[in-house]
Formats: structure tokens, sequence, C-alpha cells
């Protein structure tokens, strides 16, 4: 007996210091309980200050890794506007290179588009060859960290997945936690009146911690993907590599981009991004053609047609150089020319018309 009363004399004596933990804790409840007023009050004013801070910092992160850059935007519509991106936390604006003077003679400096209006972004392009020497070194910086992320970095990825898959927990916690504060303590009807905005700065916090993870796409971040979309009516397929992606886009890198246009002789197409482009003229009594690329980038020369006529042409024009062709003696003096370019570019597109359809080997 006495052999076993002094093993209880010691587990208690063990347990003293949970104990104490334990009524510690329990006036410091007692405590959050009773001053419920003035935690009330303090949270409401640390809501205002913390919704200014994450307001500021709420910028979508795919369109935040292009601020800066020269980029071109390509509506829902077909319509392309082109400039420096800026982004805020409301919208992006598109500083234009050079004023622009629009048909009512406003002379114009820039494009904004609103966070309601990203639905209406077809894609956002940053082409390569449009790059400047210092663009070029800080895209090649920005790379690297994605493919070979730093321990601070690898750590606050996972942080911030670890709370978005916590989300909804945490949402729930603080709700209970506001619902025990409203019951009888002093100063309930404040919690009661502003509890709404003290939730709502609570999960703000959360919200900018973690942010849309989605674990499919996760495991495919800095590996190639191929992107789906659908344009008149069909789908249309491009492969690059998945850098990031967030509730509204997805930003994918080094995506090979063919594009076709048709010109006739003597006009100039400046589709591309309205930069000048390629020169299609007639020379020797318009028996030959000469094509003059004004481009930075090749361009190849397909076919010429006319109706009830077809040749098929691969001629190349590199950049800054012209190429001539001798036309067959029936040849049509009205024809068009088909020309086809392929430029490396980096696209953000918006989730709500693009996909990642297909992980892909490199």
């Amino acid at each position: 007996m006495q052999l076993t009363a002094g093993y209880f004399a010691s587990g208690m004596l063990a347990m003293y210091p949970f104990f104490v933990a334990g009524e510690k804790a329990t006036s410091v409840w007692s405590v959050i309980l009773d001053n419920t007023f003035g935690i009330a009050i303090l949270f409401i004013f640390a809501s205002a200050i913390l919704a200014v801070f994450f307001k500021a910092r709420s910028a979508d992160k795919c369109l935040k890794d292009m601020r800066g850059f020269q980029v071109t935007l390509e509506q829902a519509d077909g319509g392309r506007i082109w400039g420096k991106l800026n982004v805020y936390s409301s919208g992006i604006e598109l500083e234009y290179p050079e004023p622009h003077r629009d048909g009512e003679g406003h002379l114009e400096i820039s494009y904004i588009v609103y966070s309601n209006q990203f639905k209406d972004i077809h894609v956002i392009y940053r082409y390569h060859d449009e790059l400047i020497d210092r663009s070029k070194r800080r895209r090649e910086m920005d790379i690297k960290r994605t493919y070979r992320p730093s321990f601070f970095r690898r750590t606050r990825r996972r942080c911030s997945n670890f709370v978005n898959t916590l989300r909804d927990a945490i949402f729930r916690s603080f709700d209970m936690l506001m619902g025990q504060m409203k019951k009888g303590a002093p100063g309930a009807t404040v919690v009661t009146q502003h509890g709404g905005e003290i939730s709502a700065m609570g999960k703000q916090a959360v919200g900018h911690f973690g942010n849309a993870f989605d674990p499919i796409l996760e495991r495919h971040i800095g590996k190639k993907v191929v992107l789906e979309t659908t344009r008149d009516g069909q789908s249309v397929e491009y492969p690059g590599i998945l850098k990031e992606y967030s509730p509204d886009f997805l930003e994918v890198l080094d995506i090979q981009l063919r594009t076709r246009t048709s010109i006739r002789p003597g006009g100039e197409k400046k589709g591309w991004q309205s930069k000048p482009g390629i020169n299609v003229s007639l020379e020797g009594d318009d028996q030959k053609m000469v094509l003059t690329n004004k481009g930075k980038i090749p361009v190849r020369a397909t076919r010429l047609e006319a109706e009830g006529f077809l040749r098929e042409l691969d001629l190349t024009v590199s950049a800054g150089s012209s190429k001539e062709l001798d036309l067959d003696a029936g040849a049509p003096e009205d024809f068009t020319v088909t020309l086809e370019t392929v430029r490396q570019v980096d696209m953000i597109v918006p989730r709500l018309h693009w996909l990642v359809r297909h992980g892909a080997e490199e």
C-alpha cells in the first residue's frame, strides 16, 4: 500500500505542471471572454489596416511575373493592345510605347483593363524577340528560380499549399471562436454587430497566404504541358512549360507560336503587333515578285493563290533581307501571298477559356 501510495504521489507530482498549464490556459481564455469589447474594437481597427495591406498585395501572381515587360494583349474579340504591363489589385494597365491619337482626336498613353473585365482577355503574349537585353536577363533569372527554387521559396510554397489544404478547417474554427465570443460576454453586442467584418478580415488573411491550391497543376509546375483552348469552334493546343497558376490565370513559357497571314503585292502587312512586317512588290513587267522582310524574325512564304490558281511555295526570308521569286507566265495579276512565322513566346491565359489538357515529355 505504501508503495502504491508512493507511486500515486509521484504521478500526481509529475502531472502538476500540466494542471498548472491547464489553469493558465483557462485563465487566458477567461481574460479573452471578459474583455471581448476591447478585443472586438482591436479587431475592427486591425481589419481596416490589414485590408489595405492585403489589397495592395493581392494582385494576381501570374500577372505580377510579367510586370514591367512589353506584352501584347489579345482580346476575345480578336482586338490587340500592346505596351508595358503594370499590375494592380484592381486590374492591369498597358502603357503604350508612344502616345496614340484615336479616331476622335484624343491623345491616349495607356489602356486599362479592370479585374471584372479579365473574362474578355483571350491571351497575353510576351514575345522573346521583342525583349531588350535587360528584360531577357530578368526573365532568365525568374525561370531559374522556378526550375531551381531556393529553400526559402520551396518552404513558402509548401506553407501556402498547406494553408490551402486546411483553409476550410481554419475558417470553421474562426467562426466557432466568433460564436463563443458572442455568448453573454461583455461587449458581445459589438462582436455581434461587427462579427462579419472581423470574420472577413480573418478569412482575407488566410486567403492571402494560401491561394488556389490545385494538386493536379502543382505536380506539373516547371514541367512541359499542353494548353487547350477553343477558337472558332475548333480545339487548339499549345505545348509549353507551366510556370505558375492562380485562381484566374495560367502562365506557360517557351511556346512556339505559329501565325499565318495573307497580303497582296504592293501592300505591307502590319498584323504582327503592328510592327513593320513584310513587303511584297512586283518588278520586271510584273514577272518577278520581291519579298522584303522588315521584321526581326524569319518569315516563310507558303503559297501564292488567286481564284482558280494555286502555287505552293517554300521561300524563307530572313530578318532584314529580301528574296526574289520568278512568276509563271500564266500567273494571275491579282493574287495573294500566304506568309507564316514562328515566334517564341510566353503566355498568360485566363482559366475561363483555357485549361491544361495534357502533361507532356520534354
